[in-house]
């Protein structure tokens, strides 16, 4: 399970995720999250970061 943080940034842009409830697969609006384990971030839309929550593949790291 990777850690993640929501950083709050919102922009435009091709989520990075593209699970089966992608509304980003070519365009659409993402949530920039930071992956706590390498330091890179990840640009995913609403339905992506959700799936990957409930099926705990990820995680959000609490301060």
């Amino acid at each position: 399970m990777t850690k993640i943080k929501l950083t709050g940034v919102k922009h435009q842009g091709k989520c990075e995720i593209s699970t089966n409830q992608c509304i980003a697969k070519e365009h659409g609006n993402l949530t920039a999250v930071f992956n706590c384990e390498n330091g890179s971030q990840i640009n995913v839309c609403e339905p992506c970061l959700k799936a990957n929550l409930i099926e705990k593949t990820w995680e959000l790291d609490s301060y």
